[in-house]
């Protein structure tokens, strides 16, 4: 019987991540592979990795442990340099840049190793006079809609970049209407189903803050756009964001290597199936 792992992160499993479990394990079940849920952990100059698993479906951002897996010949879905782009929105737009994207206009913070005492003025004059108010600020890593903070005014960019001057972060132009955007759904790089995600109470759209989700056409634009950025961070599975501008202009928002999808298959589109198919051809059973 074959054999396939499934990792999912060890201290945190919500009910997103246990509906994507479920999904993964009945699916896999289905086609007769047997599914390893062992305790693995990246070591060095230790023989861990006795069993002969065939593949690991990794839905976690633990890049160490994907890359030991990988490190010992397993592959891993997603590979752990697609998980590391999308886990670092800093990383991810940099990578993106040279792929002809439409991408919303962004700066990014100083390095600091410290934590700031007071504004630096300097920095915050370039990135009001660029971007202007409202705009957005937001961690480069951080998962579920956390990290993401509208800035109204001077004294509130002043007061975020003192607060969060000690970690990697990055400033966005607000793209209007907020509240608002659009996920493809992709596997093997190929469109699925775009959903839009409506919160009518914030600015930030996702599910788990409050959005409401529903299938929209997929049209030519969506399916270029999020296919190219697809193939440019090498993901097996995930979802590409954007947002889309009073003129109808679609811009590059985020990717997600991890994404969860009861919303969408609780709107009647099969996710799991095909995932699964996709990865057991890919490693021929």
């Amino acid at each position: 019987m074959k054999k396939i792992a499934l990792i999912f992160n060890r201290y945190y499993l919500g009910e997103g991540q246990a509906y994507v479990k479920n999904r993964l394990t009945e699916c896999l079940s289905k086609k007769n592979i047997q599914i390893i849920e062992d305790n693995f952990f990246a070591s060095s100059g230790e023989e861990d990795f006795l069993e002969q698993i065939e593949a690991v479906i990794f839905w976690n951002k633990d890049v160490v442990l994907a890359r030991h897996f990988e490190n010992n010949g397993i592959k891993v879905f997603n590979c752990s340099k697609a998980i590391e782009l999308c886990d670092c929105k800093i990383k991810t737009y940099q990578h993106i840049t040279s792929f002809n994207i439409p991408l919303i206009s962004t700066i990014f913070a100083p390095l600091s190793f410290t934590k700031q005492s007071k504004p630096d003025k300097d920095f915050l004059d370039f990135v009001e006079s660029k971007l202007g108010f409202p705009l957005i600020a937001k961690l480069s890593v951080s998962s579920l809609g956390k990290g993401v903070f509208l800035l109204e005014d001077r004294q509130q960019l002043d007061d975020f970049f003192v607060e969060h001057s000690l970690y990697a972060h990055m400033y966005q132009k607000c793209i209007k209407p907020v509240g608002t955007d659009y996920r493809v759904y992709t596997i093997g790089a190929k469109a699925v189903v775009a959903v839009e995600r409506k919160n009518e109470k914030s600015f930030i759209s996702n599910i788990e803050l409050g959005g409401v989700a529903r299938i929209v056409d997929l049209d030519e634009e969506l399916i270029e756009l999020s296919q190219k950025i697809a193939t440019a961070l090498k993901l097996d599975y995930g979802a590409i964001d954007f947002l889309k501008d009073s003129s109808g202009k679609y811009y590059f928002l985020e990717a997600n290597s991890n994404a969860y999808f009861r919303a969408v298959e609780g709107l009647g589109v099969n996710i799991a199936e095909p995932l699964v198919e996709y990865i057991c051809k890919k490693i021929m059973i």
